[in-house]
């Protein structure tokens, strides 16, 4: 079995301009993920993206539901699982 953490920062951004307002707040995303081989040549795996829900901040002018997707996870928590299975 193997796991892995992913964690991920996104640091604070100001834009200089006529829009004083226009900063992009930190932000932390932990991403989980584990796998075992099952029977010889399959694996099987799965995780957890964005395991704390981390929403994003509301930025004025943002391009996306006043924010900014480029920068911020806007989908929230996910799950995932699959098999690989190997010939």
């Amino acid at each position: 079995m193997s796991s892995y953490e992913a964690l991920q920062a996104i640091g604070r951004l100001t834009q200089d301009g006529d829009i004083p307002e226009l900063h992009i707040n930190e932000i932390w995303y932990h991403d989980v993920s584990a796998r075992v081989r099952i029977h010889g040549n399959a694996t099987l795996y799965g995780g957890v993206r964005n395991l704390f829900d981390a929403m994003p901040s509301r930025v004025f002018g943002g391009s996306v539901s006043d924010t900014f997707p480029e920068y911020y996870d806007i989908v929230g928590r996910r799950f995932y699982a699959g098999v690989v299975i190997d010939f």
